[in-house]
């Protein structure tokens, strides 16, 4: 009973090429959701810190660096 499934795949290669799809897209996909929970929670945090010590604070770290740009 359990060589069945191995066997049908191997007389149907659509079956096989299709699983073989499905995993990849599975696995690419795990990977994705993985990167785009990341990137959530530091945005998360970087809109946090801005909201927590205003975003006043931030920017004027930011003008020294960009004051020879802008003049």
């Amino acid at each position: 009973m359990n060589n069945v499934l191995p066997l049908q795949l191997l007389t149907v290669p659509d079956a096989f090429i299709t699983l073989v799809v499905v995993g990849a897209v599975l696995l690419v996909g795990r990977f994705l959701m993985n990167l785009a929970i990341k990137v959530v929670v530091l945005v998360a945090l970087i809109a946090g810190m801005l909201w927590l010590f205003g975003i006043s604070s931030f920017v004027s770290l930011a003008v020294p660096v960009f004051s020879p740009i802008f003049g």
